[in-house]
């Protein structure tokens, strides 16, 4: 499993988890940098932390580097209910079963 979250911009304010080393990448390697400079093979996953960003609930399947992923991503609100960004799970699927 990988955890993150991105802010209202989409920049990686946290990361970190198994999946992110499975996937090559470490947190410091993502900390700081824009989802779209991170994913620039894989654009429904910035399309889905913008719909996160305006307040939907989204879940996808992408395969990336020969693993097929689950990802979630939910709004992060603040106290008063806006949204400030958005945070993401991340977990390998098992193709065995």
């Amino acid at each position: 499993v990988a955890f993150w979250i991105v802010d209202e911009t989409q920049t990686v304010q946290f990361a970190a988890g198994e999946v992110l080393q499975k996937l090559g990448c470490k947190p410091h390697d993502v900390i700081g940098r824009k989802l779209s400079a991170l994913c620039v093979e894989h654009s429904e996953i910035c399309e889905a932390a913008e719909r996160a960003l305006r307040g939907e609930e989204v879940t996808l399947l992408p395969s990336i580097n020969g693993l097929v992923l689950e990802v979630q991503i939910h709004p992060l609100r603040r106290a008063d209910g806006r949204i400030c960004g958005a945070v993401g799970t991340t977990t390998e699927v098992d193709t065995t079963q």
